[in-house]
């Protein structure tokens, strides 16, 4: 992965759009950081969910693989040292574990893309785009289910069949975070200026997974990727 990362061809365009995807992670948790603390604080000791995959899942969809795996480490870096932190019980090398995880899940989405779709995912014919998002979807949840599934089983000693498959709940809020960073990508791509437009939808997303975790039921909550820094980690994005 190191070779392939240094390696890497990356146009102005390339840099452009990993400027972009940053930008809109750093602006989301400094508008929400104070959030992410209090509910850090709720959910400490436990494993809890947040949104970083929007914008992870949308760079490895339209970055070069060496790109998406700097932009895991810049958003999980910048967590860290504006939330994370200063909570008791998070730990440094649960946050490395989880990061490693997304990197080496994004890299797997962006490699793969890079051999099926050469000249960009959203370059191809629609029919064939939406293909290439849905492999991608698959490959980002089984790849990162697994390594959360590893962690799991080795911390907590919890059968690898519950590990591996988890809550459906939480599948069905992280397969909708998904298509955040899918929509959040394509904008990027071809539209940036709209990409405002999705903002809305992560913060309106932000409440029904602070309900769920003191559960409190809503009706647009099915339950993204949950992190590790506080327990043992159920999910890496």
């Amino acid at each position: 992965m190191v070779y392939a990362i240094v390696t890497d061809s990356v146009t102005n365009a390339d840099f452009v759009r990993f400027c972009v995807l940053v930008l809109l992670s750093v602006a989301y948790i400094e508008v929400s950081r104070q959030i992410e603390f209090q509910r850090r604080l709720i959910a400490a000791g436990s494993a809890h969910v947040d949104v970083t995959s929007v914008w992870l899942f949308a760079g490895a969809l339209i970055l070069p693989p060496g790109l998406a795996v700097i932009a895991v480490v810049a958003s999980f870096a910048h967590l860290w040292a504006r939330s994370w932190s200063r909570v008791d019980g998070a730990r440094r090398y649960r946050v490395v574990y989880s990061a490693a995880g997304v990197a080496l899940t994004c890299f797997a989405v962006s490699t793969m893309l890079r051999h099926l779709a050469p000249d960009g995912v959203f370059r191809s014919t629609p029919i064939a785009a939406a293909g290439l998002i849905v492999l991608s979807v698959c490959v980002y949840r089984l790849v990162n289910r697994s390594i959360v599934a590893i962690a799991v089983v080795a911390s907590t000693g919890a059968p690898v069949r519950a590990a591996l498959v988890g809550r459906w709940s939480d599948h069905a809020l992280e397969l909708a975070t998904l298509a955040l960073g899918a929509a959040t990508a394509g904008c990027v791509a071809y539209a940036p200026w709209f990409v405002v437009m999705v903002l809305p939808a992560v913060f309106l997303r932000r409440p029904i997974c602070s309900m769920r975790r003191r559960g409190v039921s809503s009706p647009a909550a099915s339950s993204p990727g949950p992190s590790v820094a506080t327990r043992a980690p159920r999910s890496c994005s």
